[in-house]
């Protein structure tokens, strides 16, 4: 592990908790998506559910007894439909999805846990990696950190509407830099 050429202490740790939404939480919510889905009479079942730090993702099925020949795009569509009783049921906005035959309803209104720049230069991926040209990207949707090598990227292009966080991204990426190389490789020119 390669040490850092600043210290981490003077960096704002994480203040907000993990595990914003327990089991608890996500049985509730499949127990009231089932008592909406039977009270509109739609022949759909909460099969699964997970939470992936941004989202309560559900997977919807059509019950057997129904014995629909409905096409897959057609039962889409429905849940579709029932999207704006499916928020009021759960006070919070909901996204429809259908892809290799499985209805997805992710809940996204979820407080996010923020990911600060001490969490990922103390994180193992970035102590890891000898290039002075690391930079501590993020976390993926599962959590996991990003982290890559500026040296490999052949272009790399930054958008995002405003307030989406392109300028704090620009200063993680310099501070990722700085904090990997030595002064006398690091030179910024303008």
């Amino acid at each position: 592990m390669q040490e850092l050429q600043f210290p981490c202490d003077k960096l704002t740790a994480r203040t907000d908790p993990d595990g914003f939404v327990s089991i608890v939480q996500m049985q509730e919510m499949a127990a009231k998506l089932d008592n909406l889905f039977q009270s509109l009479k739609t022949p759909v079942k909460v099969a699964d559910y997970k939470f992936n730090n941004v989202a309560v993702v559900f997977t919807l099925v059509y019950k057997d007894t129904e014995k629909s020949t409905k096409r897959f795009e057609a039962k889409v569509r429905e849940i579709k439909n029932l999207q704006k009783d499916i928020e009021l049921c759960l006070c919070s906005p909901v996204e429809v999805s259908g892809e290799n035959n499985s209805i997805k309803l992710a809940v996204k209104s979820f407080a996010r846990k923020s990911v600060t720049l001490k969490d990922m230069l103390s994180s193992g991926e970035f102590l890891s990696s000898t290039s002075p040209l690391t930079v501590a990207g993020g976390t993926d949707i599962s959590g996991g950190h990003f982290v890559f090598d500026l040296a490999n990227l052949g272009n790399l292009l930054i958008v995002g509407v405003t307030g989406a966080g392109k300028s704090t991204f620009l200063n993680d990426i310099i501070l990722s830099i700085l904090a990997k190389a030595t002064p006398e490789q690091v030179q910024f020119s303008f």
